[in-house]
C-alpha cells in the first residue's frame, strides 16, 4: 500500500508543477502583451515625430531639381529662422504619391523611407493624409452662375458656422477674368449658396476657401477645363489631357491667405520659363499655392493643383494596416490647407 501512496503523491506533485507552469504563463501573457504594445507605441511616436517635424536632408530634397541622394527622411518644410510645428513641404509630400500623373520618377519609395528610418524588416507602416474639412460643390445653373456648397467634418457631419468665400475664374477674350461672390457662413446643414452676376459659358473654375476656427481648406471645381498637377515649379500634364500654352499666355497663381474673418484666395500673374507643353514658373510657387491657372489652346483653362488626398504611403502595397497596429493622428498644414495625418505602425514579426 505504501507504494501506491508514493505514486499518488508523485502524481499530485507533477500536477501541481504543471498547474503552476500554466498559471505563470497565463499570468505573464497579459504583461508581455502590454509591454509589446508600449514598445510599439513608443516606436510609432518616434517615427511620426521624425516624419512630420524633421525636414530631412538635403533640406529641399522634395524639389524637382534636387538630384542628391536623400540621407534623412522628413516631410517638414525647412526654414532657416523659424518653422511652425507640423508645417509640411508640399513637394516632399507629393513625392509620396506613386501615381503623380503617371510620373513615377518623382516617387520616393516607402521601402527607401523605411530604410532611412532604420525600421529594417521588423516594422511596417502606412501614412495617409485626409482633409479635416470636406467640401462638396454642386452647380445649380439658372440665369446666373449659382453654386451650392456643403462643408462637413472628416466624419461626414455637417458643420454650421464655417466661414466661406469663393472666386470664379474664367476665360474672357483669351485672358483670365474673375468674379468674387459675397462671402458668408454655412447654415445648420453645413450648406451655403454662392450667386454670381452672370452666366459664364467659357472654360471656368470655382475656387472656394473655408475657415472653421482656424482650420482651413480650399476646393476647386472646374468646368470645361484641362487638369494638371502642380509639382515644384512645373505644371505636369495629365497623360490623357496634354496641354499647349502659347508664349505670353495669361497665367495666374492662386494662393490661400489668412484675413480678418478667416481665410480667402487671391491670384497674381506669373510667367512661363518653360515651353508650350511644359509650363515652368519663373519662380517657385508660394508655400500656400493651391493652384496655377493658365490659358491653353482653344481657349481652354488649364488648372494645375496639388492633390494630397490620394496618398496612401505603404511599405506593403496591399496592406493598409495590421491587426496589432498602433495608429497616431496629427493635425498638419500643407500648402495652407489643414489635414489630418494618420500613421499606422505595426511589427512585422513577433
Amino acid at each position: 500500500m505504501h507504494i501506491y501512496d508514493y505514486l499518488f503523491a508523485g502524481v499530485i506533485i507533477i500536477a501541481l508543477l504543471l498547474g503552476s507552469t500554466v498559471m505563470m504563463a497565463t499570468l505573464s501573457s497579459p504583461a508581455l502583451n502590454a509591454s509589446d504594445k508600449d514598445l510599439l507605441k513608443i516606436a510609432a511616436e518616434k517615427i511620426v515625430t521624425q516624419m512630420l517635424l524633421d525636414p530631412g536632408y538635403p533640406y529641399n530634397w522634395g524639389s524637382d531639381n534636387v538630384t542628391q541622394n536623400v540621407e534623412v527622411f522628413g516631410l517638414a518644410k525647412y526654414g532657416q529662422t523659424s518653422r511652425e510645428a507640423y508645417l509640411l513641404d508640399p513637394d516632399k509630400v507629393l513625392r509620396l504619391n506613386s501615381t503623380l500623373e503617371g510620373n513615377a520618377s518623382y516617387y520616393f519609395p516607402a521601402s527607401n523611407a523605411s530604410s532611412l528610418l532604420n525600421l529594417g524588416k521588423d516594422y511596417g507602416f502606412t501614412l495617409e493624409f485626409n482633409e479635416t474639412l470636406k467640401v462638396s460643390v454642386n452647380p445649380m445653373g439658372g440665369i446666373t452662375d449659382t453654386y451650392s456648397i456643403s462643408v462637413a467634418s472628416d466624419y461626414g457631419l455637417p458643420i454650421m458656422g464655417a466661414k466661406v468665400s469663393a472666386v470664379l475664374y474664367y476665360i474672357n477674350n483669351s485672358k483670365i477674368a474673375q468674379e468674387t461672390a459675397i462671402p458668408g457662413t454655412t447654415s445648420f446643414d453645413g450648406s451655403y449658396v454662392f450667386n454670381f452676376s452672370r452666366s459664364i459659358t467659357t472654360s471656368k473654375v470655382l475656387v472656394v476657401a473655408v475657415d472653421y476656427y482656424g482650420t482651413h481648406t480650399a476646393k476647386l471645381s472646374a468646368n470645361s477645363a484641362l487638369s494638371a498637377s502642380l509639382f515644384g515649379s512645373q505644371l505636369i500634364a495629365d497623360p490623357n489631357q496634354p496641354y499647349y500654352i502659347d508664349s505670353g499666355s495669361d497665367a495666374r497663381e492662386i494662393i490661400l491667405i489668412p484675413n480678418s474673418t478667416g481665410c480667402e484666395t487671391t491670384g497674381f500673374s506669373i510667367g512661363n520659363a518653360g515651353n508650350s507643353t511644359n509650363f515652368v514658373l519663373d519662380s517657385p510657387p508660394e508655400p500656400s499655392a493651391i493652384a496655377v491657372l493658365a490659358v491653353s489652346e482653344n481657349n481652354k483653362l488649364l488648372v494645375a493643383s496639388r492633390d494630397f488626398s490620394k496618398i496612401s504611403y505603404r511599405t506593403i502595397p496591399a496592406i493598409r494596416s495590421a491587426a496589432s497596429a498602433y495608429s497616431l493622428e496629427r493635425t498638419v498644414l500643407i500648402g495652407g490647407v489643414t489635414f489630418t495625418a494618420t500613421l499606422y505602425f505595426w511589427r512585422m514579426s513577433s
